[in-house]
Order: C-alpha cells, then structure tokens, then sequence
C-alpha cells in the first residue's frame, strides 16, 4: 500500500458524497481533523489504523451522524 503523505489531506473534505474513507498504514501523524470531516455528511466508515495519529478526538466528529 502507498503512503499519502505525513498529515490527513485537508482536501478530502471536498468529497462530500464520500460514505467509506480508509487510510490504514499510511504513517500519519498530529490529530484527528474533526472541523474537516464533519464536512464529509455522507460518511459512515473511518478506518485510520496503523497510522501515528495522537491526541483527542475532536466534538466535531459528532456532526457525522451516519458514522459508525
């Protein structure tokens, strides 16, 4: 699997109609951009396993209410 980068990419916030996001195993790190997939409505699987990710989980993720 290839590596995306250090950071979750701001730019999938875009993909509005996006319902399955996986970004296992691609060594990212800082936080949880909750502000930013809050914007994703349509999303109802978040899979970050494997990465460096730390710190809280933002309120913001309780916006996506399909999420499971």
């Amino acid at each position: 699997m290839g590596r995306i980068g250090v950071t979750v990419p701001r730019t999938l916030s875009g993909l509005t109609r996006l319902q399955q996001l996986y970004l296992e195993g691609n060594a990212l790190a800082g936080g949880v951009p909750g502000k930013m997939l809050s914007r994703m409505s349509s999303l109802r699987y978040l899979s970050l396993a494997g990465n460096r990710l730390e710190g809280t989980l933002s309120p913001e993720l309780g916006d996506v209410r399909g999420l499971v």
